[in-house]
């Protein structure tokens, strides 16, 4: 036998006597999960010019450009991140509902698995009330900004319905502070991009939401609608910009502890934001591309720096952390985006309200809601489910020459899904007052 066909007996040997005698090779180190969500940030908003400091730390990894929320507004796309199920199948469809505790979350899983679970959120619709605490060992939902004096030309109470991200920052890094030297999962949700635009780059002298003046200035065909439009859109930038400051020093602190954690850090967002494309502002009531193309960014060891092109959707990211943290595959609804995606496809819906609702475009034309419930996303293109019907997003009121008799079975099966879904509605003055505040009743 030679030397070489010995090599692996005599490491085992070598292996064993080390334990017999209380020696040990290096300790594994913890693991750290770093959950980024960004309220409302568009895909196009994550540039090195708007948001350079978290940019150079994301461009170690791989960054998804074909990636797509679960719907166009908070809630229900949050409930599908920490879920990794759609929203047709959680029941979280619009704000104000609750994610119910038969929905295991990623933080009760890796709890089980060992890991100290810390949220950090910074708005009203994901408070733990909302069902967005389970499984979270420290879960700090504290908020010190008051949202607008009126919405659409409504009073509002004024209350503490969100934080910017210099409190919210600082609290997330006390969490790590509270959790060092274990395993760790923080999830961090962020809301400056969100409107008031200009608030977090403190633009005091911008309106605080814009939304209701653009309406106003716009059916009256002013001249300055495309200017007070332009000042819209910078402070919405403006905003990131001021956010990817703050965030930028908690990303320095995580990758200078790279060595001490074995760490994967995920930004992505829950929707987008429409500034002015097919005349609207805000998001929500459709899910136009603008509101629904979001970033999704992942570093971490094992992850090949520069850019993805097959598709995802908000579910993959709950399957991609669990496997990476040794959870079965397939606990969730989502893929492992570790490798690359065949027929890759991302799905997802627009929120439902109770009643039938409208939308008031810039130039002050009410529109009443036809875009269709559900959508898919193929090779960039999106296509809607309406009825037993796909149609093209280029043209939501034209069918398919040919119908595509995959995609409708799809929606159809959802659309049943969501039938025999229901989720509780938690309500009261707080909870109204917020929600109106914000613009989701």
């Amino acid at each position: 036998m030679s030397l070489r066909s010995l090599a692996p007996l005599l490491a085992g040997l070598t292996l064993a006597a080390a334990a017999c005698s209380g020696e040990s090779g290096p300790a594994a180190r913890p693991r750290r999960i770093v959950l980024l969500s960004i309220d409302t940030l568009r895909a196009d908003a994550f540039t090195p010019e708007s948001m350079p400091r978290t940019r150079a730390f994301f461009d170690r990894g791989a960054r998804f450009t074909r990636f797509y929320s679960a719907t166009s507004t908070t809630q229900p796309t949050h409930a599908s991140l920490l879920t990794g199920q759609h929203p047709w199948d959680h029941g979280v469809v619009r704000n104000g509902l609750v994610l119910g505790e038969e929905h295991e979350t990623i933080a009760e899983i890796l709890a089980d698995r060992g890991f100290r679970t810390l949220g950090v959120t910074s708005s009203f619709p994901v408070k733990g009330a909302l069902g967005f605490g389970q499984g979270f060992d420290r879960f700090d939902d504290t908020f010190d900004q008051t949202y607008a004096d009126s919405w659409a030309g409504e009073d509002v109470a004024a209350a503490a319905f969100y934080s910017l991200a210099p409190d919210s920052v600082a609290r997330a890094r006390a969490a790590l502070d509270d959790a060092e030297g274990e395993d760790q999962f923080l999830w961090l949700h962020l809301f400056d991009p969100h409107d008031p635009y200009g608030d977090a780059a403190g633009e005091s002298e911008h309106p605080v939401c814009m939304l209701p003046y653009l309406q106003l200035i716009g059916s009256q065909g002013h001249e300055s609608f495309d200017h007070w439009l332009g000042v819209t859109i910078e402070q919405y930038h403006a905003d990131v910009r001021a956010m990817d400051a703050e965030l930028g020093a908690l990303l320095d602190r995580i990758a200078a502890e790279e060595s001490e954690y074995e760490t994967i850090v995920v930004l992505t967002a829950d929707h987008g934001e429409s500034l002015g494309e097919g005349g609207s502002l805000g998001h929500g009531e459709r899910i136009h591309s603008a509101e629904i193309h979001v970033p999704l960014a992942i570093v971490g060891e094992g992850w090949d720096a520069g850019e993805r092109v097959d598709v995802a959707g908000t579910v993959d990211v709950a399957e991609t952390l669990l496997v990476w943290a040794g959870a079965p595959a397939g606990t969730t609804a989502g893929r492992d985006l570790t490798k690359p995606l065949e027929g890759s496809m991302a799905v997802g819906m627009r929120r439902i309200l109770d009643e039938e609702t409208f939308e008031i475009r810039l130039d002050g034309t009410r529109h009443d809601q036809r875009v269709p419930r559900f959508y898919a996303v193929e090779d960039g293109e999106i296509l809607y489910g309406a009825g037993d019907q796909v149609v093209r997003a280029d043209d939501p009121d034209r069918a398919f020459e040919a119908p595509d008799e995959r995609l409708a079975r799809f929606f159809a099966g959802a659309a049943e899904a969501l039938a025999s879904r229901s989720a509780e509605e938690l309500r009261g003055g707080e909870v109204d007052a917020a929600l109106e505040a914000l613009g989701y009743r």
